[in-house]
């Protein structure tokens, strides 16, 4: 278990503080879709922000969204088998 809160403390933020704060915004106002400028993201960016949101659990359901715009080998490839779970 000590691994996981390593790895979610040297987690880093794949967006910048300004994209992530619109990100925080939608999730407060329960918007029901992923804010527009995540689709213009590479594909490896989206699916580590994806990652990212989806280990946090104000931004947990978020982070399925994201996820769910992503492809599942770059989801894999992101996260190894927790990449493989936020897909389904």
């Amino acid at each position: 278990m000590p691994s996981s809160r390593c790895e979610l403390a040297d987690d880093v933020c794949p967006i910048s503080d300004d994209s992530l704060g619109e990100l925080y915004r939608a999730n407060d106002l329960f918007v029901p879709f992923v804010p527009g400028f995540v689709s213009t993201l590479p594909p490896d960016v989206r699916a580590l922000l994806a990652l990212f949101c989806y280990r946090r659990s104000h931004l947990h359901s978020m982070g399925l969204g994201i996820a769910a715009i992503c492809d599942k080998d770059n989801l894999v490839q992101a996260g190894g088998s927790v990449g493989a779970c936020a897909s389904c």
